[in-house]
């Protein structure tokens, strides 16, 4: 497709940036309200144009620090780099213009959205995936990927996992705990989704919000004690609030 420079006007539903092209609504990936990038032309639809930021030439006054080593792969944050109050009133025009052009009551206008204190570490409850395909990082594209990753899915990757050291979203004792998994784990067998072969699956962390308690379910492709014991214990030793571990 051709290259265009975009100003980013609002935000669309998906978490694309919306500009104009010769009046026509351009949906850009990876783009921020506040932005002029240049972008590439993907896709072009008879009342739409879609496209994919390739370089931001003047910053967004609502640009935040992204806290997440992971952000410019993972896909799991859309937002991470926009000023939380931006996102909240991006929501709040999102869910006025449902009202009013799709649900055609033009007269409703929605309290405002509500703001959560937490805007990090929220998530109780997280899936992680054992591969032998790595997703390799875009700013470490010239290594070979390595044959062990537990993370997640890259974005439109069924077959490839990003390792995930950190994520900012599920609380932290669950980064913690998918830590030490990921130590206890390098010497046994990765799951290969396009073959169907190898012995780790997932990993899903739960975290009572009122409780505290910490449930870790671990998945496998068979049954294999004598494997699991080991990580089992270390599991428990270390983490005495872990009171379910499921296999």
């Amino acid at each position: 497709g051709a290259d265009v420079q975009l100003d980013i006007e609002s935000l669309a539903f998906g978490g694309m940036g919306v500009a104009h092209l010769n009046e026509m609504v351009t949906f850009v990936k990876n783009a921020i309200p506040g932005q002029k990038v240049t972008a590439r032309i993907t896709r072009k639809c008879s009342s739409y144009l879609e496209a994919r930021s390739l370089e931001v030439l003047c910053e967004s006054p609502y640009v935040m620090d992204v806290k997440c080593e992971h952000f410019a792969d993972c896909g799991g944050c859309t937002f991470q780099n926009l000023d939380y109050a931006q996102q909240t009133a991006a929501k709040e025009i999102q869910v006025n213009d449902v009202f009013q052009r799709i649900g055609r009551f033009p007269d409703i206008q929605c309290d405002s959205i509500g703001s959560s204190d937490e805007i990090y570490y929220y998530r109780n409850k997280m899936d992680f995936t054992f591969s032998n395909q790595e997703y390799v990082p875009g700013n470490e594209k010239e290594r070979v990927p390595y044959n062990f990753a537990l993370g997640l899915h890259a974005p439109g990757r069924w077959d490839k996992i990003l390792d995930i050291n950190m994520c900012h979203i599920q609380a932290p004792i669950a980064n913690e705990i998918l830590k030490l998994i990921k130590d206890l784990t390098k010497d046994l067998d990765p799951y290969n989704m396009r073959e169907h072969t190898g012995f780790l699956r997932n990993v899903m962390i739960r975290v009572g919000i009122n409780t505290g308690e910490v449930m870790v379910n671990i998945v496998t492709s068979q049954e294999d004690e004598k494997s699991l014991a080991p990580i089992r214990d270390a599991l428990v030793s270390k983490f005495p609030v872990i009171t379910s571990i499921v296999n």
